[in-house]
């Protein structure tokens, strides 16, 4: 994991039954993206899903903004839905984070 906060995180998924085992942690996809394949944060492959957490420099750089919309837009032509949530927000707003990806996996279920 590049952050503590994607750790924290994928042990809360594989610590929940309803989520343990559907995610990998910085998985790589045969898609380039930027010259490379492209790396996911958290990645469910069975329900296409994909969680990205973004710390503060996200914002600080215009380009590093405009890189993860592009990223988004890839990924989305690929079928995947995109989750991004704030890294600071990982404990503070933990049940909040934990609801959204149990609702996306039921709405990809369908």
């Amino acid at each position: 994991a590049r952050s503590w906060s994607e750790r924290f995180l994928f042990a809360q998924l594989q610590s929940r039954a309803q989520t343990t085992g559907l995610f990998s942690m910085n998985a790589t996809l045969d898609h380039a993206f930027g010259g490379r394949p492209m790396e996911i944060d958290l990645l469910s492959r069975k329900y296409s899903i994909a969680v990205e957490l973004d710390g503060f420099r996200h914002f600080q750089d215009p380009e590093a903004y405009r890189r993860d919309r592009r990223k988004d837009l890839e990924m989305q032509k690929l079928g995947i839905v995109v989750l991004r949530f704030l890294s600071d927000d990982v404990v503070s707003q933990l049940e909040t984070i934990l609801t959204a990806i149990d609702d996306t996996i039921a709405f990809q279920r369908r």
